[in-house]
């Protein structure tokens, strides 16, 4: 199956004193043969129009950004609510109030397994950052708590020039194990308490060949949609993390990133 190298980059594993920094091939996946698909592979490339003009604006986008991924979650999905991780606006100027808004260059996939007893905790931080979309749901933290599965999809967006310093490469799951992925605990995020473990990428071991894509030169249309938990996949012992991280482009000069990420968590009963 066809397979073309976009770059060689280095991507940062977690460890226990430091990152480990690994140099690796980045296929384009735009041109392969093969079909990605978020449910298979963690992460798929879709087209999702939005009527947001200003991409910087938070309140234009969460006045109407959320009605348009919650439409697409579920006609996506099939579920029967969605709520929300507030918007993140990766930019310079963002990146400049608070190092968390900066491009993340540390192999990571967002959330561990005790992502859905954490989301239906009300006591939980977590669940409180959670809680101004529940209301806008009209959603009960009961509801929440009796919900059958929970699937949580990631879109990335975007919204600047096409060719950026940093953008987003995603590893196939099925390249990666579970033993390769460490806890790492996130205290807060962006001045906000969180206290989740997400997953650190260790050092792949040599029996181990995980496969790196990205999506060069997106437009402001297009999303990338990745998996960050399914609590399906966690019962049937399948892969549920994407790992993915940001790279230094090296066809890029050094125009800064703006992106917008959107955490739809899904919620059936």
């Amino acid at each position: 199956m066809k397979e073309t190298v976009y770059c060689r980059a280095t991507i940062n594993h977690a460890s226990i004193e430091a990152a480990i920094a690994l140099e690796v091939d980045i296929y384009d996946a735009r041109c392969s043969e093969r079909s990605f698909a978020w449910s298979e592979n963690g992460f798929e490339l879709q087209v999702l129009p939005s009527s947001v003009v200003d991409w910087s604006n938070l309140a234009a986008i969460e006045a109407t950004h959320y009605d348009e991924v919650t439409a697409w979650a579920h006609a996506t999905t099939g579920c029967d609510a969605v709520v929300f991780f507030p918007v993140l606006l990766r930019n310079p100027d963002t990146a400049a109030a608070s190092s968390d808004y900066a491009p993340i260059q540390l192999a990571h996939s967002d959330y561990t397994e005790a992502y859905e007893a954490m989301i239906k905790d009300p006591t939980h931080p977590y669940h409180r950052v959670l809680e101004p979309s529940m209301r806008r749901a009209g959603i009960s933290a009961e509801a929440v708590a009796g919900c059958r599965r929970v699937l949580t999809l990631q879109l990335w967006r975007n919204v600047g020039e096409s060719l950026i310093d940093y953008p987003l490469c995603f590893c196939d799951c099925n390249s990666v194990p579970r033993e390769q992925l460490v806890p790492v605990r996130v205290a807060e995020y962006g001045g906000v308490e969180t206290q989740f473990d997400a997953f650190g990428l260790l050092e792949p071991g040599q029996d181990i060949a995980n496969r790196w894509y990205t999506f060069p030169q997106m437009q402001r249309e297009e999303v990338v949609v990745f998996r960050a938990f399914d609590s399906d996949c966690v019962a049937d012992g399948k892969p549920f993390w994407t790992p993915h991280c940001a790279f230094r482009d090296p066809h890029a000069g050094n125009t800064p990133r703006h992106s917008v990420e959107m955490r739809a968590i899904c919620l059936f009963w």
